[in-house]
Order: structure tokens, then sequence, then C-alpha cells
């Protein structure tokens, strides 16, 4: 197995935070506070719009892939429809919105650098909101059963947010968590440790030392893809490493899959697409 680097182009003028794909639009964004559509048939910029005040942090599909969600350093979580046209502009958290998931297509969380968590009915301007007493909360998760929150500390939530289960094993907190299968990843970011949790039992499966910070995972085919700084590592799912990619210049932010491919986004403001042999 190898990498092989078939197109790359410039994706933004800072560095890029997030992407997503819808069929074979790319949705860009991040330092520059603009989101970008290009085409993955030509690599073509469709249309960019201004979109925050501040660092664009995340991007999110809705449930049923009607409508782009953004949300920023700026406090505000924004909904556009797939031509990012505005549709909903939400009351702005007091600090930046790390990142957003989806509880069913008429429910959604927020989780913010103010400590807390909304839940939000979609189109509505009204919000439910728990303060986990976490500090910042940079990992949020729905899984089938339960809701992951991540921050200074781990707590797992029930659907109707009773806490269930914590863990304050963590120096300096989560910054990720992310779901494959009944297996829920938790990155601890600068302590470099990965973590494998089962949604089944709710308990610790392992515990992986990293050669650098976690950014993003993604699940591709049977492997898991990781961006650690600037290095891409491919596991296989016993969690081998199988190929490492060390060669970038920049630090990869976020990771995307697009057929047989591949989609890197980096601090370089560069979008990579890659074979993976």
């Amino acid at each position: 197995m190898g990498f092989s680097k078939i197109y790359e182009f410039k994706g933004a003028d800072d560095g890029i935070l997030s992407i997503t794909r819808k069929d074979n639009s790319l949705y860009i964004a991040g330092e520059d506070n603009i989101i970008r559509i290009f085409s993955l048939f030509n690599y073509k910029e469709i249309k960019a719009i201004k979109a925050h005040s501040r660092d664009i942090l995340s991007l999110k599909l809705s449930k049923d892939n009607k409508y782009l969600f953004s949300s920023s350093r700026d406090g505000i979580i924004k909904q556009w429809d797939l031509d990012l046209n505005l549709i909903k502009e939400y009351p702005p958290h007091n600090s930046d919105v790390n990142i957003i998931d989806f509880i069913d297509e008429n429910t959604f969380i927020s989780a913010s650098d103010d400590a807390t968590i909304r839940i939000w009915k979609t189109g509505k301007d009204s919000y439910k909101e728990i303060k986990p007493n976490i500090g910042d909360i940079n990992g949020i998760k729905v899984t089938n059963n339960y809701i992951f929150a991540g921050g200074s500390k781990l707590i797992i939530y029930s659907k109707d947010f009773k806490e269930i289960k914590s863990d304050d094993n963590y120096i300096y907190g989560i910054n990720l968590i992310k779901q494959n299968g009944n297996d829920i990843f938790i990155s601890t970011h600068m302590e470099k440790y990965l973590e494998i949790w089962s949604e089944e039992t709710l308990e610790k499966k392992k515990r992986i030392k990293m050669t650098s910070w976690i950014n993003d995972i993604l699940f591709f085919k049977d492997k898991i893809i990781i961006a650690n700084s600037n290095i891409i590592s491919i596991y296989d799912k016993d969690f081998n490493l199988i190929e490492q990619n060390d060669f970038l210049s920049d630090e990869v932010y976020a990771l995307e899959s697009y057929e047989n491919k591949i989609i890197t986004a980096s601090n370089d403001s560069y979008i990579r697409i890659w074979e993976i042999k």
C-alpha cells in the first residue's frame, strides 16, 4: 500500500480547518472566514461567500443532506442550503463554537468554549443549555444510544442528557470524538493518546500513544486514516500501521473521502487529492 498524490489546488486564502463533501461538491472553510464550493470533477471553484467574522471551525451536513451548517469562533452557527444561500443564523454562544452534531433531522447540538452544550430545534431560536463543568468542549458525538462530550474530561450522556458515565483521566483534555461502527475514537490531542471505547459496553478497549497530536480521523473502507500534525497514517482495523506519509510541510486539519481517493485539507491553504494503492 502507498500514497500517490494525483492533484492539489489552493482552496482558501488561509489555513483550511474543515471540509465536507456532498456528491461531487466539496465544501471548504477555515481561517479566511469564507465557505467555498469546489467541483470534484474539475477542481474549479463554484461559489465563495464571506460566511462569518472569524475562523470557521466546523462544517456539517444535516442528517437529510439538505443543509450545510457552519460554526465559528464568532460564536455563531449558520444554516445554509447547498448553494450557500443563508437559511438561518442562530443566537450566538458566548465563545467559539467548536463543533455540532445531529440527534435527528430536527434536532442538533453545539459544543462551545463557553463550556456549554446547547440542544437546538432546527430553524428555531430557542434552545436548552447544559453546563457539564468540563471547560472548553471540543469534541461531541451523537451515537445510536448515547452522546459523548469531551473537554477536560469525558462525559457520556443518554439521549435525554442524563449522565451515564464520566472519565477524567486527561491531562490536556479531549479535542476530537469520532465513531466507526460500535467503536468510539477519542483523541487527547497534546497528550498524544488515542482511546478506543466500545459503545456497547462503554468501556475503554485501547489506549494508544501516537507520534504526534491528532487533528482528524477518517474511516475509509476497512482502513483508519489519521492526520497526525503533518503526517498521514493508515492503520488496519486492528490498528496495525500499514503506511505513513510524512512529506507534507504543514499540518493537515481535515480529511474526506471521494470514490477511491482521500482528500486532505491543510494549514497551507491547499487541498490535496490522494490515491491509496
